[in-house]
């Protein structure tokens, strides 16, 4: 069995727990398929349908957000929002970051990972950007 993380899942708009059939049309490209949908907010997921798998610790993860969010509106405006450093966080300097790291060993940047998380998941549930980036803040403060 070929387990696809979620965060992939995310990058393709199938969200996490969907299971999901993967093929290759001709050869040369993989196609990956729902086939259960997703649970609904809240609840558990229904039999055959994996839960999540998102490691906040895993910087990986935050740029593959990043990039996913990007394409659905994420600005710097909106990442000093998110960001532990405030004003003064930089998109370009966080993905670097991300992409020379092998685990986050501050909070900081873990609770940036699980607010990326939950507005991508806002995103994709049809709030705007506004609304996802402030109930991502509100639901995951820095402690």
């Amino acid at each position: 069995m070929l387990h696809i993380p979620d965060s992939v899942l995310d990058l393709v708009g199938l969200g996490g727990a969907t299971e999901v059939d993967l093929s290759t049309d001709t050869g040369r490209r993989l196609v990956i398929q729902a086939t259960a949908p997703m649970s609904p907010p809240g609840q558990p997921a229904p039999a055959g349908v994996r839960s999540g798998d998102f490691d906040p610790e895993n910087p990986k993860e935050s740029a593959r957000l990043i990039a996913a969010l990007e394409s659905l509106g994420l600005d710097l405006r909106y990442f000093k929002k998110l960001h532990h450093a405030g004003d003064r966080a930089s998109l370009v300097q966080h993905r670097k970051y991300c992409e020379n790291t092998n685990r986050f060993t501050s909070s900081t940047n873990v609770t940036v990972a699980k607010r990326l998380k939950r507005v991508l998941e806002l995103r994709r549930g049809g709030k705007g950007m506004d609304e996802a980036v402030a109930v991502a803040v509100d639901e995951f403060p820095f402690r």
